[in-house]
Order: C-alpha cells, then sequence, then structure tokens
C-alpha cells in the first residue's frame, strides 16, 4: 500500500511543499519484490530535492522514480519529495499523485495510488509600516540632552560675567588716548606694565618772582651770671678781713 501527505494544504507563491510517501506491507502477508514509486509533480511545482530510506530515487521531467525493491511483511519505506512554487505562479489548485507497483502477484491494486491536493493561494498585501504613537520622536529622545547642554550653556555664562564679565562690555583702562588722537602702536596691556614699573616722580610747583623775607635783628646775647653760694658756706677771704 502507498500513503502521500503534504507538510501544507496551502503555500504562497515562492514558498515550499514537502511530499511525504510512505510504502508498506500488511502484517502476516507475504512479502513483495521488484517494488517501484512513481510520483507525478504537476504544474507549476518544481522538483528541488529528494530523498528515500531505500534503494535509488530519479526525477525525469516532472516524474519522481524510487525503487525501493523488495519489502519483507510488516516493512515499510519512507520516500520525500521536496518541490517549490514559482514566484509567477497562479492561484489554484494542484493535485499530486503518486503510485507503487510490483512483480508480486496478489497484491490488491486499490491502495496502490494515493493523492493529495495543494491550494496556491495569492501573495498576501502587506500593510505599509506606520509610526507607533506610543514610540517617542526623535526630538522628545533628544529633548533631555538638549537641555542639559542648554543649562551647562547658561552655568557657564553666569560664571563669566561674575568673574570678569564679557570681553566687548568691559570698561577701558585709565591713560588710554582719545579716539581722535593716534593710537600707540603698543599695546594697552604693555602700557600698564610700563607705567606700574616707572611710577611718575611728584614735585612740588615752581614759583619765579618771589624773594625771601627775614624778621627783625635780634641783641647778642649776654654772659651768665655766677649764682649765689649755697646756704651755711662761707669764703675764706671774708674771714681774713674781720679778724
Amino acid at each position: 500500500m502507498i500513503e502521500k501527505l503534504a507538510d501544507k494544504q496551502e503555500v504562497a507563491p515562492g514558498g515550499i511543499v514537502i511530499f511525504t510517501l510512505r510504502i508498506s506491507t500488511s502484517l502476516g502477508s507475504i512479502g513483495v519484490a521488484d517494488v517501484v514509486v512513481r510520483d507525478f509533480v504537476p504544474e507549476p511545482l518544481e522538483v528541488i530535492d529528494l530523498a528515500s530510506d531505500r534503494g535509488d530515487i530519479i526525477v525525469q521531467g516532472r516524474e519522481v522514480i524510487a525503487f525501493p525493491a523488495n519489502l519483507a511483511p510488516g516493512e515499510a519505506v519512507t520516500i520525500r519529495v521536496t518541490a517549490r512554487v514559482p514566484s509567477d505562479a497562479s492561484p489554484g489548485t494542484v493535485l499530486n499523485t503518486a503510485t507503487v507497483t510490483t512483480s508480486t502477484p496478489g497484491d490488491p491494486p486499490d491502495n496502490n495510488t494515493s493523492s493529495v491536493p495543494v491550494r496556491i493561494v495569492p501573495v498576501p498585501q502587506r500593510l505599509p509600516v506606520t509610526a507607533d504613537p506610543n514610540e517617542p520622536t526623535l526630538l522628545m529622545s533628544l529633548l533631555p540632552w538638549l537641555l542639559f547642554f542648554g543649562l551647562l550653556v547658561v552655568v557657564g555664562a553666569t560664571m563669566v560675567i561674575q568673574q570678569g564679565g564679557w570681553p566687548l562690555i568691559q570698561v577701558p583702562v585709565r591713560g588710554i588716548e582719545p579716539a581722535d588722537t593716534a593710537p600707540s602702536e603698543a599695546p594697552a596691556a604693555s602700557l600698564s606694565v610700563k607705567l606700574a614699573e616707572s611710577p611718575p616722580v611728584l614735585s612740588a610747583p615752581a614759583v619765579t618772582g618771589l624773594a625771601p623775607q627775614l624778621g627783625p635783628e635780634l641783641p647778642p646775647a649776654r654772659a651768665p651770671e655766677p649764682l649765689p653760694p649755697a646756704p651755711g658756706m662761707y669764703s675764706d677771704e671774708g674771714e681774713g678781713d674781720a679778724a
């Protein structure tokens, strides 16, 4: 007997279908010899692979032929035929039929044929891929980083203003010549350094046309007078005169 199956009942253009053929004998019956299996693969299917548990297997055009040879009572052989549906195949149903023959007389012919239908279906139309409403956009993904860098810019600008101010709004250093005079070749920085190294010397203003005035002439100093003797002290000259 022979039994044929397909791994799928519907296949789209460009798809693959695998047919499995199982050939066996009944238990307790006599063995069979010269077993030959023929499987005609209908259009538009294309045979791309063959496999058999026993014996040779070939393909001639659209007909697959296998030679399992002899089968003992209760023995089974499995044959696989892989076919592909062309990408330009039209939708419809195809019928794949396989038969088995033997030279042993007495084999009942009612179970030596098996068929399986396969329906070719149109290629399903794919809907266009739409955006997921729950998926964040690119702008929303970058928003935290933009806020972070913006905060860094604000903090940096605040520190610059507090420490030294912006270069464009600094007050000019004193001592720089007015705008209507010719600018000096030396930069302002070198001018301030020279002023710091040699500070200016301050002097009293000079007065001309005036003569110094002197006060009245003082009298000459007198000679110092002798001091009187201290009490209780007498001179020797006075005692002599009194005697």
